[in-house]
């Protein structure tokens, strides 16, 4: 009996013991059957340590940061010698890494910013950079000193809207001119696009616009490489200009500079609906592209030589030269994030052929990625950075698994222009699959054409228009770049020729509500799973991709908008959709909200038949769910709202002439905590802020609020709102 009562603590436990054990073994031998894949790993470690920082409401302590990785890296000294243990250390260690590294960055950057509108002023800085636009350019200048702003309180950098005078903006001249700064935006919406970090880590503290032309101070100097890179990408920007007008030159420009904002709006509307945005995103089709052209004519050129290929390694000459090509290609065109991505891969593969080894593989991915994150880990955020390399990713899973499985079988040898159609459309399918949760994700749509409208421009761009943009660029020093520059506009139109006759197709954009954040953290993981692993369990990745779409239709979408300046409302109607309350204020942030929720067609309180709302002089009333809100033009209205409304919503000041009002969003509170979303439901309100989202860091100017919920009473109190 004795032995029996031991026995029975081990009996009971033993079926789940047995369990847990078969699993960690099994998940012990497929991870070391992956050995191999283990370290392509290293970029999601990475990002998600920088995921972690930025999504944080508060800032870590510098100090605190840099510790976590001297912590895990003990942790990873203490499991080495267990194999279970040593993958997820080592997967720790990175994420540390990767979260001292936003840290580091964001203290390396800081600088002052305003907060509040200052002007016209007279602001006196030296020219950063240039875009030109329709009318006009955008200027950014440094090296400030800006009227009634102490040195300690001056940006480092203004980015200024100049419609004066702009062509006496030259990168690297000191100017002078009057102009009206203004705080960077804050995000339309909770959970919006955060504008004001972006230019954070762009050291950029105010923007604005120029209400005098500007007048040089001082001319360029040498200056530094930078200075001396964005006068030469000006200078080519307007010998483009010279020879080519309208849409043809402007896209003509952003292909060989990376200027975009001289593209029309109608134009770049049809180039998105149509798919083909990636086109003018200086990304790994145009490097490689340039590269390849060039490695090719210097090959084939050095073959023309008299006893050159007998004597000199023809091929690594050509990669030397066509990797130098490509890297003042990357310079001229602004050095964007997924053209470092692109170059740095194209700089091992051309290592690989100086070493006469293939490098096309996912460690090339990886390594690009980790680079990337560690030297700029803001870019994590961007749509830039996660469609680009969710394309890579999965265009060379697709490469590793059909050169598996070409070598397993023998498959017919098709012409060479069907292989070629057949690549383009393979690609374009696959790299459209990949970026299309991003898509919705950040920008609420899709292009459904898109494969077709590949199919018949990347051509064009790779084969025709993008070898004349080489050959005139080689041109101009010698002032020979106008015919290259004609012959390269011909198949520009010819590309937009495309892009306005898929976008005029009926459906070819399709809207959609975007995944959740947490939704995108499974298709970001599913992904990952289904890439990088080798074996059948990396099928699991399809399961998490779609239960991350499926977020979406979770989704339980504000009753009520208000815009961080509280000049613009929107409410849900009885059918559902947004209504706002004015056809003239805030156009880009009611096309933002209205984008968000998939809604085509912009709807108005007052002309509305479905709106809640209605409507007086002094202001607009709406009622939900037992809740009166008011929303006056005028302070006369509060005497009859502050009795009635149990929230009052203005953009001026409330809560002093109603202190007995349950909710008052008025200027003050839209000063501290940014743009609201509300939600009403059962009795319930939720709101939540700009705030509640950002929290305290460095890149936000006003002081934190948390997100509240409260209950609206019964009885008598239901009586008193109504």
């Amino acid at each position: 009996m004795a032995r029996m009562r031991r026995r029975l603590p081990e009996d009971a436990g033993g079926a789940f013991g047995r369990a847990a054990r078969l699993f960690a073994a099994g998940l012990a031998a497929r991870l070391s059957d992956e050995r191999e894949r283990w370290l392509l790993w290293s970029p999601a470690a990475v990002g998600l340590g920088v995921f972690l920082y930025f999504s944080g409401t508060a800032e870590p302590a510098l100090s605190m940061a840099l510790a976590l990785p001297a912590i895990a890296a003990v942790v990873l000294g203490a499991g080495w010698r267990r194999e279970l243990l040593r993958f997820p250390a080592f997967l720790l260690l990175l994420c540390a890494i990767g979260y001292a590294a936003g840290a580091v960055r964001t203290w390396s950057v800081e600088a002052p910013a305003i907060s509040r509108k200052i002007g016209p002023v007279t602001v006196t800085g030296r020219v950063v950079a240039v875009d030109p636009l329709r009318h006009g350019a955008r200027a950014v200048l440094d090296d400030l000193a800006i009227g009634r702003l102490a040195a300690a309180e001056t940006p480092e950098r203004v980015r200024l809207t100049v419609r004066l005078g702009w062509t006496g903006l030259w990168p690297g001249r000191t100017v002078m001119l009057r102009a009206v700064l203004l705080p960077v935006r804050p995000p339309v919406a909770p959970g919006a696009a955060d504008f004001q970090r972006r230019a954070f880590f762009e050291r950029i503290g105010a923007s604005g616009f120029a209400v005098t032309a500007p007048v040089a101070v001082r001319e360029a100097g040498a200056g530094w490489l930078d200075s001396r890179i964005e006068r030469l990408r000006d200078t080519a920007m307007r010998r483009i200009g010279a020879v080519l007008s309208g849409d043809a030159g402007a896209v003509a420009a952003a292909l060989l500079t990376g200027h975009r904002g001289g593209i029309s709006p109608e134009t770049m509307t049809a180039i998105r609906n149509a798919g083909l945005a990636h086109l003018l995103a200086i990304s790994g089709l145009h490097i490689g592209m340039i590269a390849g052209i060039a490695f090719f004519a210097l090959w084939f050129g050095l073959a023309l030589v008299p006893g050159a290929a007998l004597r000199w390694p023809t091929r690594k000459i050509a990669a030397i030269g066509a990797l130098a090509v490509a890297a003042g290609y990357l310079l001229l065109t602004g050095a964007t994030i997924p053209t470092q991505r692109a170059f740095l891969m194209l700089a091992v593969v051309m290592a690989g052929v100086l070493v006469g080894r293939v490098a096309i593989s996912m460690r090339l991915v990886a390594a690009a990625a980790t680079v990337l994150l560690l030297l700029s880990p803001e870019s994590l955020p961007t749509p830039s950075f996660q469609m680009s390399f969710a394309a890579v990713v999965a265009l060379v899973a697709a490469y590793e698994a059909w050169s598996i499985w070409r070598m397993r079988n023998r498959t017919p040898r098709l012409p060479r222009p069907v292989r070629a159609l057949v690549g383009i459309g393979a690609a374009s399918l696959i790299a459209g699959a990949a970026t299309g949760p991003f898509a919705l994700f950040h920008f609420h749509r899709l292009a459904m054409y898109g494969l077709a409208a590949n199919l018949a421009a990347v051509p064009i761009v790779s084969f025709f228009v993008l070898p004349m943009g080489l050959l005139a660029l080689f041109a101009m020093p010698f002032g020979l770049e106008a015919g290259p520059l004609w012959l390269m506009a011909r198949g520009i139109d010819l590309m937009l020729w495309v892009a306005h006759g898929v976008s005029g197709l009926p459906g070819a954009l399709a809207l959609a509500p975007a995944p959740l954040a947490w939704g995108m953290a499974l298709i970001v993981a599913g992904g990952l799973w289904l890439t990088i692993w080798q074996r059948r369990w990396r099928f699991a990745g399809v399961a998490a991709i779609a239960a991350g779409l499926a977020s979406s239709l979770t989704v339980a979408p504000p009753d009520i908008l208000v815009s961080p300046e509280g000049q613009l409302v929107a409410t849900r109607t009885a059918d559902g959709a947004l209504a706002v309350s004015s056809a003239r204020r805030g156009r880009f942030i009611a096309r933002v909200w209205r984008e968000g929720e998939a809604q085509r067609l912009p709807r108005f309180w007052r002309s509305d038949r479905l709106s809640r709302v209605r409507c007086d002089p002094l202001g607009c009333i709406y009622r939900l769910d037992g809740a009166l809100i008011a929303f006056p033009s005028d302070p006369a209205a509060l005497a009859e709202d502050c009795r009635r409304a149990f929230m009052i919503v203005a953009d001026f000041d409330v809560r002093r002439r109603c202190p007995t009002v349950p909710w008052a969003i008025d200027r003050r509170a839209l000063m501290r905590n940014g743009s609201y979303a509300i939600g009403i439901s059962a009795g319930r309100v939720t709101i939540r802020t700009d705030r509640d989202v950002r929290g305290d860091r460095p890149w936000v100017s006003r002081p934190p609020l948390q997100t509240r919920q409260i209950r609206l009473a019964r009885g008598r109190a239901v009586a008193d709102i109504r």
